[in-house]
């Protein structure tokens, strides 16, 4: 890992797992700023977390991405 905010990494792993947390800060955005979409927030991260997650487990595992070298319209 390159050098990152662990303890960061760790918080937002556990928020998207526990889920509660991203409710509350949707919530707390919402009331400080009525706009709906606050409500987005969750999924915002919960796709974030999955798209992190999958590259670097693909990276363990050597897969690479598709190439696309010769591709033309």
């Amino acid at each position: 890992m390159k050098q990152q905010n662990k303890l960061g990494l760790l918080k937002f792993i556990l928020s998207c797992i526990t889920i509660i947390p991203l409710i509350y800060q949707s919530l707390k955005g919402y009331f400080k700023k009525p706009d709906p979409a606050w409500f987005f927030h969750p999924l915002a991260c919960w796709l974030t977390l999955w798209v992190y997650g999958w590259a670097e487990i693909s990276a363990i595992f050597g897969i690479k991405e598709l190439s696309r070298k010769g591709w033309r319209q």
